[in-house]
């Protein structure tokens, strides 16, 4: 469902919507938030809310009960009053004293053991865990502090998942809980003070600070969390505690457009979806709409109190105020004295109602999140002060989106308080500029609340969805950060030293022209004659010969560069480029051949962005081209043999695989571009060539699940939703529905060939189809003689249509992904004979699915096929899984053709959407491996030993002659 960007659905739309949307069934769910703050409350009320009003049944535990909406909402304080007012004491001044990282994590963990232990212990929580009904079907608790995974042995009691929330940004200690990529080469700590884009010394404090969370997790809460566990769940481990299935995160991609695994969620702003701005109170009201000149709302938020009245930052504030002419709106805990006639004060305000009001012209904050999304909905300017945590970064990051103007608290002044207020108010920029990220904020295919009810009832429905959780959230940090295979390979070296029916107009330029579906549709043939016919005279057993990495990467790039020059000069195509009219507003390309890109400065002359497109699951070169993490540790490469679970050597060799796709992009590919564009667009340069702005890829979660940038969109299955299975030729059908043993379907596809006769595979299939009862339809390009009564053969089948019908019981396949989409929409169980590319890896990865049998083409023998038919066939395992994992991969909230159609609008409407782009994709490899901090430091450590071991020589020499000295006197008195 999709709401036009500032135009939000109302509540009761909204409210309906949920309830058609939600699959029907009343789930009960447990939501704990320990933490104290009434926006972290209001984040997961709002979560709450989305889900009863779905019509699911809530039992929340917080820090502030109200009234519960109706009999299925439960509330369970959490908080003591003392606890209450022991935190509302903390003023600003000593949150910014004590805003040193150890302090703070410290501080964080004291106060998170609180929770843990009040909360375990309340009497309601007690009977929770003694009942011996079902109560709950999930469990969605606040991860925010590094403590609260206290809570998971209930979850683990209960026997129900875990879905993790984050009242922040995704940060270090959520991202290692489902394993989203850390990189602090691009990602700032919570604690840091600087935007994404870092220099080298912000890098180097930021990998310091991810050093010390680091070993502060692993040496000190993991202790923390056992002695809470040995006192309240003395059955439960730290080591085998139920880890979260999913995170909802309180962010959005344009503050941090970064890679995230497909369990991480995004769902900022979802407060302010659910409760529209409301009437302000009279007096505020008559305050804000006499203001001539606006008014600044001040606020920082309902977890920190105001400087003190002795402080000297209040005094700059008043005379600030004083001499400015808008009105002022300040949030103080106690009353001040001699206040200037402008200002306003309250100890508490109706923040996101007050942004809402048109006379407020700018907004004070100390970069909370959730008065940064009120902020940025309401599209008001921000003079930022940050004080701790993620403010700092948040600020950084919204400073360099250029909707305020950042201030240190420490170094504030009455001139640069009142140069940064009349900027902020005077210059349109801000403003404008403000503008234009609402838009882009409020730009989604569902809302947020949409997407909390599908993704909860998702979990639910899929038992946890471990289908979901990437290996890398259980992989130990040396073996993902590949240091023993970097330990190795020292040792070796060492030793060897020593878009068409949403009514847009298309125009395709491909090698398989037909006629055009209507008017607006234009077909542009790319393809000669001799071209397909050379091509599709590759034999299977050829291609398996050729099955060597550096020969697919040259004949890859030979066909590409044909592709590149006959596509280049054709006619159709030199005229679009020499048009004079706005032709087009966006080109989609297929990036997937290593020259593709060859095709860029059409679009740079054209003036319109990019969309790529990968028909294999996202791969080396298209994750480089947008900054898609690949991690040879968890991510095999497209011509590897092996699934996502690698152990040593296959992690050495896939490492030694990456590194010759990257040596071979950057030493061969990119001069061969070069040259092309030298030949045909000499005004255009590789170095300067525009990017994609997103990525469609051929692929799900299920079979890759890893981190992704939010422009890097899988649409894998897209071709079956458009073409529904058709009506089989008769002769097909007569001999399907004739088959008492089922029919097994047997093709390589449309890109290759069947075996030669003359080749002995051939024969011991014929040999191996004669032995079953099933029957047999097999794609082969020339008539074999002396076929068993079972097989039929023909040079075309229309598979998919094939898969759909009821008495299909298997398919062998070599594992192109079209084909492996068709049989788990169809939930037919598989023989897998991988030859080349990413057939590899898809083989290994369906294997540990469960779905299939994987057989090695080359070491193909009677026994072995005969064995495996008989097993895929008998063995009913093989069939249920891939029930499962069809019935997953057709959940989604939305359809791939509605995905195809909001991203590429999205595309549109924001030009290119540079706001998507992770920094990581235009960072220079030795930055993002941060091999110039560790070079540094290195640098720094062997200085640092030198130093040690010429000043223990110096102290050594020196002693010598001491002792000398002293053995000469003495001898001299003798």
């Amino acid at each position: 469902m999709h709401f036009p960007a500032g135009n939000p659905a109302p509540a009761v739309w909204t409210a309906i919507w949920l309830s058609i949307v939600s699959t029907g069934f009343g789930a009960n769910i447990l939501i704990i938030c320990p933490f104290f703050g009434k926006s972290l409350y209001g984040f997961h009320v709002a979560i709450a809310r989305s889900l009863h009003t779905a019509g699911h049944q809530i039992t929340i535990v917080h820090s502030f009960p109200e009234d519960a909406a109706s009999e299925n909402f439960t509330v369970i304080d959490s908080f003591l009053p003392d606890q209450r007012d022991d935190f509302s004491s903390i003023q600003i001044d000593k949150a910014i004293q004590a805003n040193d990282i150890l302090k703070i994590l410290l501080w964080e963990a004291e106060a998170a053991e609180k929770d843990c232990n009040n909360i375990i212990q309340l009497e309601k929580i007690q009977k929770i865990l003694h009942s011996k009904e079902k109560l709950f079907d999930v469990m969605i608790v606040d991860l925010i502090t590094n403590l609260h995974e206290c809570f998971s042995p209930i979850a683990e009691i209960l026997d129900i998942p875990i879905i993790g929330t984050s009242t922040v940004k995704s940060w270090w200690r959520t991202d290692w809980l489902i394993g989203n990529p850390n990189n602090p080469a691009v990602i700032p700590t919570g604690y840091s003070f600087w935007s994404l884009k870092m220099k080298f010394i912000q890098r180097l404090k930021n990998s310091w600070y991810w050093t010390i969370e680091y070993l502060f997790e692993n040496l000190f809460i993991q202790q923390k969390l056992e002695t809470i566990y040995r006192k309240h769940f003395p059955n439960s481990s730290v080591a085998q505690r139920i880890k979260p299935s999913l995170m909802f995160v309180n962010s959005h991609q344009i503050l941090v457009p970064r890679p995230l695994v497909p369990n991480s969620i995004n769902i900022g702003d979802i407060h302010l979806q659910f409760q529209p701005a409301k009437q302000l109170p009279q007096n505020i009201q008559k305050f804000i709409d006499e203001a001539k000149d606006g008014v600044i709302l001040f606020t920082f938020g309902s977890m920190l109190k105001m400087f003190d009245e002795s402080s000297p930052e209040l005094d700059i504030f008043i005379k600030v105020f004083s001499q400015i002419p808008q009105r002022v709106i300040c949030k103080m805990e106690k009353k001040v004295e001699n206040l200037p006639k402008n200002v306003m004060t309250s100890n508490w305000l109706p923040q996101r109602d007050i942004l809402a009001h048109k006379n407020v012209v700018a907004f004070m904050t100390h970069c909370g999140i959730s008065g940064i999304f009120e902020a940025v909905f309401e599209a008001k300017p921000l003079i930022m002060m940050p004080v701790y945590f993620d403010q700092m970064s948040n600020a950084a990051i919204l400073e360099d989106l250029g909707v305020g103007i950042l201030l240190d608290v420490k170094m504030l002044s009455v001139d640069k308080l009142l140069e940064a207020l009349n900027n902020i108010v005077k210059d349109n920029k801000y403003r404008k500029q403000m503008q234009t990220v609402s838009k882009i904020v409020q730009d989604a295919p569902i809302t947020q609340q949409e997407s909390v009810l599908y993704w909860t009832e998702y979990i639910i429905r899929h038992k946890g969805a471990p289908h979901l959780r990437t290996i890398a959230a259980d992989m130990p940090l040396y073996q993902y950060l590949l240091l023993d295979v970097i330990l190795f390979l020292s040792g070796v070296f060492l030793a060897f030293v020593s878009l068409h029916t949403a009514g847009h107009q298309i125009t395709i330029v491909h090698s398989f022209p037909e006629d055009a579906a209507s008017e607006n549709f234009t077909v542009i043939d790319s393809f000669l004659p001799d071209q397909r016919d050379d091509f599709s005279s590759i034999q299977i057993d050829k291609a398996i010969q050729a099955n060597d990495i550096l020969k697919i990467l040259l004949w890859e790039a030979e066909a590409a560069e044909k592709d590149c020059n006959n596509v280049i000069q054709l006619e159709k195509i030199q005229k679009i480029l020499h048009s004079k009219e706005k032709l087009f507003d966006v080109m989609i390309v297929d990036l997937m051949g290593n020259l593709h890109e060859c095709f860029s400065p059409i679009a740079e002359i054209l003036d319109i962005p990019i969309i790529g497109t990968s028909t294999a699951k996202s791969w080396w070169r298209t994750d480089w081209l947008i900054g898609n993490p690949n991690n040879p540790a968890i991510i095999p490469t497209g011509f590897s043999f092996w699934s996502l679970k690698m152990k040593f050597i296959q992690r050495l060799k896939n490492s030694w695989y990456w590194t010759i796709e990257y040596l071979f992009e950057n030493l061969f590919i990119q001069q061969k571009l070069e040259t092309i564009y030298k030949k045909h667009f000499p005004n255009s340069s590789v170095a300067q060539r525009i990017k994609p702005s997103l990525m469609f890829v051929n692929s799900h979660q299920i079979l890759v699940p890893r981190p992704l940038v939010p422009n890097s969109i899988n649409i894998g299955g897209i071709h079956l939703q458009f073409q529904p299975a058709k009506q089989l030729p008769q002769n097909l059908k007569k001999f399907i529905d004739e088959a008492k043993d089922g029919v097994i379907l047997f093709t390589f596809g449309s890109m290759l060939k069947m075996f030669d006769e003359s080749s002995p595979e051939l024969d011991m299939f014929i040999k191996v189809f004669s032995q079953i009862p099933q029957r047999v339809i097999w794609k082969m390009e020339k008539k074999v003689e002396n076929l068993p009564k079972n097989v039929i053969t023909s040079n075309w089948l229309p598979q998919r249509d094939i898969l759909a019908h009821k008495n299909v019981v298997a398919f062998i396949t070599h594992c192109g992904l079209s084909g492996i989409f068709e049989a788990v929409f169809e939930a037919k169980p598989l023989i897998m004979m991988p030859v080349y590319f990413d057939q590899m890896s898809n083989a290994a990865i369906l294997e540990d699915l469960g779905v299939g049998i994987l057989l090695d083409v080359k070491m193909l023998s009677v026994e072995k096929l005969l064995e495996a038919l008989n097993n895929i066939v008998k063995d009913n395992k093989y069939r249920k899984q891939m029930q499962t994992v069809s019935k997953i991969v057709q959940d989604a909230p939305i359809t791939q053709q509605e995905s195809v159609l909001y991203w590429t609008e999205y595309i549109i409407r924001h030009k290119g959407a540079p706001h998507l782009r992770t920094i990581a994709a235009d960072m220079p490899l030795y930055q993002y491996l941060l091999l110039d901090v560790i070079l540094f430091l290195s640098g720094v450590f062997l200085a640092f030993v030198y130093l040690s071991l010429w000043l223990c020589k110096k102290l050594f020499k020196r002693k010598t002659r001491s002792k000398k000295s002293m053995n000469y006197d003495s001898k001299k008195i003798k």
